[in-house]
């Protein structure tokens, strides 16, 4: 993210705005999104990210995103004085679903230490639905885990007894078939797309290349992208999707901000 943030800095024709709340869309001539700090007026298509309040965003679009939350803690290790150089990876280290485990170098803090953090809760069946429910606590059982893990896996890296855990949680989104989501929204004649979900899509170069696709081709669910054939695993339309609902309902809203990222083609602003 932080990468991607300086390349963008970097283009002209994009606004970078921080701590801005999305309150509501208007699709006329250009697309209006409106937010608390002004309106942003997009010619083209408009491709919201919004990570953990991607159900909050679809609400306001209209529809109500069936996903969850993990609250996840992250772990800093020291690394050990003859440390190789560790890659950001995923690891699987079991046959349940409590053995998933990822880690990358930070480069913001310290090269000193290295980023782990477990892909599970404790308990499966009770996730968080809105970001609001966050209690930024650390699970003292996620701890020992990932404790244990590390020893067992890479001991010989990391100073085992020297570490500590960012006083802020990080939320992990899903989707019931814990696939993800890159679809147009409902009732926009495709000039809205929303990205959801998607188990650690992060570490995937290629998710990148698939959301140029879809913005800069007219119609990026046709042969013209050479992902279209795929495309359909990432559809709003797949089985329980959507709730439906006549009534869709702002639970969930009580926060002081909604940090998304939003990426539009084409556009200007206008402040009032």
């Amino acid at each position: 993210m932080t990468t991607l943030l300086r390349i963008l800095s970097r283009n002209s024709n994009v606004f970078i705005r921080e701590q801005t709340e999305f309150l509501s869309l208007k699709l006329n001539n250009q697309t209006e999104i409106v937010t608390n700090r002004g309106i942003y007026y997009a010619s083209r298509k408009v491709l919201f990210v919004p990570g953990p309040y991607a159900k909050n965003i679809s609400h306001l679009l209209n529809f109500d995103l069936n996903i969850t939350l993990w609250e996840l803690p992250i772990y800093y290790f020291r690394l050990s004085p003859n440390a190789t150089q560790l890659p950001t990876w995923l690891a699987w280290d079991g046959n349940d679903l409590q053995s998933l485990f990822a880690s990358f170098p930070i480069t913001s803090l310290s090269s000193n230490y290295i980023a782990i953090s477990p892909r599970f809760i404790r308990n499966l069946s009770k996730p968080l639905i809105y970001p609001s429910q966050r209690t930024n606590t650390i699970d003292v059982f996620l701890t020992q885990k990932v404790i244990e893990w590390v020893l067992g896996n890479v001991g010989t890296q990391v100073n085992i007894s020297d570490y500590y855990f960012s006083n802020q949680t990080c939320l992990a989104t899903f989707l019931p078939d814990n696939r993800f989501l890159l679809d147009y929204v409902p009732q926009t004649n495709r000039r809205v797309l929303i990205q959801a979900a998607g188990w650690s899509m992060k570490f995937v170069p290629v998710w990148g290349d698939i959301l140029s696709d879809i913005i800069f081709l007219d119609e990026a669910m046709n042969s013209s992208s050479k992902y279209a054939p795929y495309m359909e695993y990432f559809s709003l339309s797949r089985p329980n999707g959507v709730i439906e609902s006549t009534t869709i309902t702002s639970k969930g809203f009580q926060t002081k901000s909604i940090c998304f990222l939003t990426l539009v083609l084409s556009f200007y602003t206008a402040f009032f």
